[in-house]
């Protein structure tokens, strides 16, 4: 996985296959900016029940991309360093 840690379902030890319950993702070992995307990401991406995942190849493209939308998106106001270029986020 993208943080070299397997995610852990039930107490961490049990087959991934016999719990019923979401995966527990440690939202810690990603990037700070971007982690509650690629939390909410793989939390679905990874439930046990088939049924509560991504749908198709598309919606799992589409929520690949969205992790990572506000973690690209400035928070405030800022100038741009080199050409003094004033951006606002959306």
């Amino acid at each position: 996985m993208t943080t070299g840690r397997r995610p852990r379902y039930g107490d961490g030890g049990a087959d991934p296959a016999l719990v019923k319950a979401p995966p527990t993702i440690d939202s810690a070992l990603f990037d700070a900016a971007a982690a509650p995307g690629l939390t909410i990401f793989f939390t679905k991406a990874l439930q046990p029940d088939a049924a509560q995942r991504h749908g198709t190849a598309d919606e799992m493209y589409w929520a690949w991309h969205e992790a990572f939308r506000s973690a690209a998106a400035p928070s405030t106001a800022s100038v741009h360093p080199d050409d003094d270029i004033f951006v606002v986020p959306p």
